[in-house]
């Protein structure tokens, strides 16, 4: 079949383009197009074909393995066909491959692409013949309850570099029932009113596997992945994946593993109580999940990618937890958390690991809306039953109001496995007398935020830098006058001041050091008196002046750094009420004008 074709099915039970192995042959393609099951025969692929199905239980193209009826062939995947030993005595192919085109199905159970091998039972031995549909650059959409877009049992469908959109209620992308293999590839696909891939089975040992590849990526209302298969492998490999229901796995039975590589991942993941149920999740290089909820897995890898787990995005926090009911491994990984940082009691995600704890993670919390306290033992974010030998460090400051905060395994033998968010310094037990009796304990010394050194040190700079006495604009230069050989004084006045200060908090962490200057330029414009011994006098000034200052705190070792910049511009006006004792009263409405920055 070549150049641009249109097939369009209006029964029930239909097919647009079906490969079926018969006997000994294989790729044997029809064109199905009346519900009485009648064919007609003429195509070996198909090429920039458009197909619309209108019927029920339709198909768009179909590979089928069985080398019974066409019937047969259409039936749904949750209908069982198997059939005896030697019905396809040499494991013959159905192949089908369709390059540029339309799949467009209406009508429930319809699916565009339908990989239908077959079950052959051999005493309690079970073998497979092959049934395989390669779509590329193929557009499909479906309309009808559990249309999905894909179908294969065991049956492998290859998707590549197309569009996929869904419609109708519970219509997957794909679905694998009984085993089978399905690639997207360079894939848009939306499942509207349905799940991102169903994995399904009825019979025990059929293993599922699903690639999702090259830049796809997979949308859906409900879960991305609906699992209630023996075994199951998910791949996905620079993709995203996302659900609107913010559910990514829900795995009902069976053994699922996923596996991302610099993926996206938007979704919780769930888990039955079925102690033969597992999720294993491994995340690689610079893969993100955002879990967005509560959360289980059987064992969880972060391989130089990141994990947020909150669910919520601004300064409120609603805690979220993720329970790893085996294992944990970390290389280089990130746990990213929010914590409404405040004492021992603050709402805070929190990772619950019931197995073993290796590696090495890295973990970042975001304070949400916390307003600093003191702890006493810490604010539990990471728990662990088994071996705790992994370690979790600290990825950048932690801090809120007046309180550093650090990352630190529990400090007795019932929390040590434990890691928590504390402030104060750890400090050696109380210390027993020859008597046996203890001292009594002494309270952790808090840390403190270095800030606090860096805003002291603005805030008196800023309250002190253009404060001036009367003797710092009051002095007079006197001269002779060349001209007429008169004593005269000079109007106008200069200040200059620099400075250094150094200080220490009184619990010794924080040193602060402070460099100042200041410099102020007036003159008096008018002169006078109301007596023969008072005198006033009537000036303008201006001056700009900066202090800068850095603080270290010995125990975090961090440093931070604040200066202060201000100008002025006023007037001032000064009455001696006895001009030679020169005692006065001065008013200077000056204005000020200043900026405050702090780093």
């Amino acid at each position: 079949m070549q150049g641009k074709n249109t097939i369009v099915i209006t029964g029930d039970y239909s097919i647009g383009l079906l490969s079926q192995t018969s006997g000994n042959l294989n790729t044997d393609t029809i064109i199905r197009v009346n519900s009485d099951g009648s064919v007609t025969p003429s195509f070996s692929d198909g090429d920039d074909t458009f197909i619309v199905t209108a019927g029920n239980h339709a198909v768009g193209v179909l590979a089928c393995a069985s080398p019974g009826s066409a019937r047969a062939c259409v039936s749904s995947l949750d209908e069982e066909s198997t059939t005896d030993t030697g019905s396809n005595e040499n494991n013959a192919i159905a192949k089908l491959d369709m390059a540029k085109g339309e799949i467009t199905t209406h009508g429930t159970e319809s699916y565009a692409a339908y990989a239908n091998g077959t079950v052959v039972k051999a005493g309690d031995t079970l073998d497979y013949t092959n049934a395989s549909v390669t779509l590329t650059d193929v557009d499909i959409t479906t309309h009808g309850d559990n249309a999905h877009a894909i179908a294969a049992r065991q049956g492998t469908v290859s998707f590549n570099q197309g569009e996929i959109y869904t419609t109708g209620p519970d219509a997957a992308t794909a679905k694998i029932y009984n085993g089978g293999t399905v690639t997207l590839k360079n894939t848009s696909a939306v499942a509207h009113q349905g799940s991102g891939i169903v994995l399904e089975s009825s019979i025990n040992g059929q293993e599922a596997t699903v690639d999702i590849l090259s830049g796809s990526s997979l949308g859906s209302a409900n879960e991305i992945l609906y699992h209630k298969n023996e075994t199951s492998n998910v791949t996905i490999t620079d993709s995203e994946v996302s659900s609107a229901a913010d559910v990514f796995i829900n795995n009902i039975k069976g053994h699922l593993t996923v596996d991302a590589t610099n993926s996206k991942i938007t979704g919780s993941a769930n888990i039955s109580t079925d102690v033969n149920t597992h999720t294993y999740l491994s995340l690689s290089d610079n893969s993100t999940w955002d879990i967005k909820a509560d959360s289980t897995v059987s064992n969880l890898t972060v391989d130089n990618s990141t994990v947020y787990i909150s669910r919520a995005d601004g300064r409120d926090v609603e805690p979220t937890r993720l329970t790893i009911t085996e294992n944990y491994v970390g290389n280089n990984g990130v746990l990213h958390l929010r914590t409404e940082l405040g004492d021992d009691n603050s709402a805070t995600d929190k990772v619950v690991i019931n197995g073993n704890t290796s590696g090495t993670t890295r973990v970042k919390v975001t304070n949400a809306g916390g307003s600093g306290a003191y702890t006493l033992n810490g604010i539990e974010i990471i728990s662990v039953e088994g071996e705790s030998n992994g370690e979790f460090i600290k990825d950048s400051r932690i801090f809120a109001g007046a309180y550093e905060y650090s990352l630190t395994r529990g400090n007795t033998e019932a929390t040590n496995k434990n890691w928590y968010l504390t402030n104060f310094q750890a400090t050696s037990g109380g210390e027993t007398n020859s008597g046996g009796s203890s001292a009594p304990t002494v309270a952790p010394t808090p840390v403190l935020r270095l800030e606090a050194g860096s805003y002291v040190a603005n805030l008196a700079a800023a309250n002190t830098l253009f404060v001036m006495r009367l003797n710092d604009r009051a002095g007079e230069m006197r001269y002779i006058d060349p001209v007429t050989e008169q004593e005269r004084s000079s109007r106008l006045w200069l200040r200059q001041i620099g400075g250094h200060n150094a200080w220490r908090d009184s619990n010794g962490q924080l040193r602060t050091t402070s460099h100042r200057y200041v410099s102020q330029l007036g003159a008096e414009l008018l002169t006078g008196g109301f007596t023969d011994s008072d005198s006033w006098r009537l000036g303008v000034m201006a001056g700009y002046a900066r202090d800068y200052n850095s603080t270290h705190s010995s125990v975090s070792d961090y440093r931070s750094k604040g200066s202060v910049r201000g100008y002025c511009a006023g007037l001032y006006a000064t009455w001696f009420a006895d001009d030679i004792s020169k005692k006065a009263h001065t008013l200077t409405p000056g204005r000020n004008i200043a900026g405050l920055k702090t780093r």
